[in-house]
């Protein structure tokens, strides 16, 4: 396993008899992509900012919900998946709270 690039997740054939294996690749890529998601909903925020954390929030789940219902196989989830929805979800924080604040004196 080459951590400096990516994390695997590896399906046994223990798991396979179950519908869906969740574990933590699986788990924290969703969790980011709700965490993405929600982020989209800050105010403040333009239309470009809006949509990309949105989309980005819809393909992190999907990819999480994909690779845990897949019955053999090794999936690849580069480290950036769990860095990035952290880094995204600071820089839409700090660009909402500016842009709320620029409002609020602005009245």
């Amino acid at each position: 396993m080459d951590w400096g690039n990516h994390l695997e997740s590896q399906v046994t054939a223990a798991a396979a008899a179950t519908p869906a294996h969740w574990g933590a690749y699986e788990v924290f890529s969703v969790i980011s992509g709700v965490i993405l998601a929600v982020a989209a909903f800050a105010p403040g925020l333009s239309l470009r900012e809006r949509a990309s954390a949105l989309a980005g929030g819809v393909v992190l789940i999907a990819y999480g919900a994909y690779v845990a219902h897949q019955t053999s196989g090794t999936f690849y989830f580069p480290i950036w998946i769990f860095i990035f929805p952290f880094g995204a979800l600071a820089y839409l924080g700090f660009v909402a709270w500016e842009r709320y604040g620029k409002k609020k004196n602005q009245q």
